[in-house]
């Protein structure tokens, strides 16, 4: 049968964008990898990983269009799009909490059909549309990342979004703007680390502080090859 694991999240610190630093992290390891289409991850795809698109980034510009549209204009191309992410989410609301089977059987049933209904409707209206205006790049991002975008559809493990990820980076985006600056390399490192723990504390249902203070009180006279006993998601309380 199906067994959950405990959530975590890792943070990683480098001084550029290069799709190395994803490579290293991942290593040998093979699996999907639920991820937008950051070209740095493209090398991963054709090393045997396999790429689970967000739908959300594919909504997102879709989405902006809408909401930047004048007041009082016509619904659009956008709006009808949007109205195609809606059912697939109010399915996906619907199957949340089951198992993996489960899942896969309704995304089999209702997602994958309608899906298939978005993927005609994009092909048809495409010709359509400006290439290098939003739409045509909205147009143009799903229907260029369409077969990871439809990962999700065929496995019951996966999820249609990586929205654990976007929310566990939004602490690091709205608080830039007060640090600035790591100090230096190792600084980062050692917040990537702090992140790590505080992000996967909270993950896990506990409440960070407190996890941090015990911690940091017993890690010294704690053995060292059980220092995993302290990791979040096998804490207890002292």
């Amino acid at each position: 049968g199906w067994q959950r694991v405990a959530p975590a999240a890792l943070y990683d610190f480098t001084t550029d964008r290069s799709g190395e630093h994803a490579r290293l992290v991942l290593g040998p390891w093979r699996g999907f990898l639920q991820a937008d289409d950051f070209a740095g991850y493209a090398q991963s795809f054709r090393s045997g990983i396999t790429h689970a698109a967000c739908l959300v980034h594919a909504r997102r510009r879709f989405a902006k269009i809408v909401k930047d549209a004048p007041k009082g204009s016509p619904p659009g191309l956008a709006h009808e799009a949007l109205k195609y992410f809606a059912e697939v989410y109010r399915i996906e609301g619907e199957i949340r909490d089951a198992d993996p089977d489960q899942r896969l059987e309704v995304r089999q049933a209702q997602t994958k059909p309608l899906m298939e209904q978005l993927r005609e409707w994009l092909a048809a209206h495409a010709p359509t549309v400006l290439p290098k205006s939003p739409l045509g790049e909205a147009f143009a991002y799903a229907l260029s990342n369409w077969e990871a975008l439809n990962t999700f559809v065929e496995h019951g493990i996966l999820e249609a979004d990586n929205n654990w990820s976007e929310r566990a980076l939004k602490p690091v985006v709205l608080s830039r703007k007060n640090w600035l600056f790591a100090g230096s390399e190792r600084g980062g490192q050692a917040a990537a680390v702090a992140f790590s723990l505080i992000e996967t504390a909270k993950l896990n249902g506990i409440e960070p502080y407190a996890y941090l203070r015990d911690v940091l009180q017993r890690i010294n006279g704690h053995r060292q090859d059980r220092l995993e006993e302290l990791l979040p998601m096998y804490w207890r309380p002292a």
